[in-house]
């Protein structure tokens, strides 16, 4: 039976960023990744704040468009936000998630792709890991198990905590379609009323542009995949375009009630970190599993693995702006969900757009207060 202290599931931002943190405090964990690439299936728009450029020290290889100016359109009528510094970042996951993966291994995590993870026995943390690409198996006993794994985690089955997909769990799909989109410093969110808290989103890569939509399970209307068909058809830029890449997955809509327990955590996706606004949850992803991993390390050197320690993961989080900011988007989709639904979808654009004005003042003032900083 292998030993280890530490063993993170799933390579995307969460993951990688609570394994490199417990392996900066000393501790080497083993992160478990299913893909043969990091982020090579994640249904993603690969789309973040221009902050975290800076924070991550992204290089130019992984960020592929610098975003000025965002174009929000309800029924045809266009609202303009930015368009002088970048305020977002647009990328490819593959390539971010990557990156991501590799920060953790140089800080001395051991990484395993093309590997899935099975709860063999949760009482015991002990995990079965199958070589996708050999068939090979095998056997680990976890000190503490940080589940990284997406809304769909093995955490809520298997331990009880995480984000347990529900009535208000929400999907997304994508397609990659070829060639260059707009100015490519422009995104789009584009909105129709006649869905009920939905929209489509464009963002432009170096040579192709994701198209997206994201909608409610078990909303009205037509079928997502014949949603956004309908869209590119009728998108003059879109139409006729060759399609690179497809996906799809799960978007949680209300954070997990339970975070830890005896010798397992959540973060990002599995632990429903999620903006219930606008579906984006990778700024939440690494702030959750910088803290995650951590305590894990903190765990480890106190020997102790029982749920009351680890509960100093959720405290910390919660001291935290985005928590502050996830609780405030929270209460803003309780409202609009208890609104009559001939109400909502007019109501969701109206937030849609004070979200964003908000968003991209917010970011004016950030700017003008870091630039006197630097002079």
């Amino acid at each position: 039976m292998e030993r280890r202290e530490v063993v993170v599931i799933g390579a995307g931002p969460g993951g990688s960023a609570a394994a490199r943190a417990a392996a900066l405090a000393g501790v080497v964990p083993l992160l478990v990744e299913r893909d043969p690439t990091p982020g090579a299936t994640s249904a993603c728009g690969g789309f973040a704040g221009h902050a975290l450029r800076r924070k991550l020290d992204l290089p130019d290889d992984v960020v592929e468009r610098e975003i000025t100016r965002t174009v929000l359109t309800i029924d045809g009528q266009p609202f303009v936000y930015g368009g002088r510094k970048p305020h977002y970042v647009s990328f490819r996951r593959s390539r971010f998630d990557t990156y991501l993966a590799q920060r953790a291994v140089k800080a001395g995590a051991e990484l395993a792709t093309s590997t899935r993870a099975t709860v063999l026995d949760a009482s015991a943390r002990r995990l079965g890991l199958k070589d996708l690409r050999t068939g090979a198996e095998r056997e680990v006993e976890a000190d503490i198990v940080i589940f990284a794994d997406g809304p769909a985690t093995l955490a809520a089955s298997a331990f009880g905590i995480g984000h347990k997909p529900g009535p208000r769990t929400r999907n997304a799909i994508f397609c990659e379609l070829e060639g260059a989109y707009g100015d490519g410093q422009t995104a789009d969110i584009v909105l129709n009323t006649a869905y009920t808290k939905s929209y489509f989103w464009l963002f432009p890569k170096r040579d192709c542009v994701w198209v997206g939509v994201g909608g409610s399970l078990t909303g009205g209307g037509p079928p997502l995949n014949e949603r956004l068909s309908a869209f590119i058809e009728g998108h003059d830029a879109l139409r006729g375009r060759a399609v690179r890449h497809q996906g799809a997955g799960l978007v949680p809509c209300d954070v997990a009630a339970e975070f830890v327990c005896d010798g397992a955590m959540v973060v990002g996706d599995a632990a429903g970190l999620v903006n219930p606004m606008t579906g984006g949850g990778i700024a939440f992803a690494l702030v959750s599993g910088e803290i995650a991993g951590r305590v894990a390390a903190e765990a480890v050197r106190a020997r102790r693995a029982d749920g009351a320690f680890l509960r100093r993961y959720p405290r910390r989080f919660r001291r935290t702006p985005h928590h502050l900011w996830l609780a405030a988007m929270a209460w803003w989709r309780r409202r609009l969900d208890r609104l009559p639904p001939a109400e909502q979808p007019l109501a969701y654009a109206r937030m849609l757009r004070r979200y964003l004005s908000f968003f991209h003042h917010a970011h004016v003032l950030a700017d003008l207060v870091l630039g006197r900083r630097e002079a």
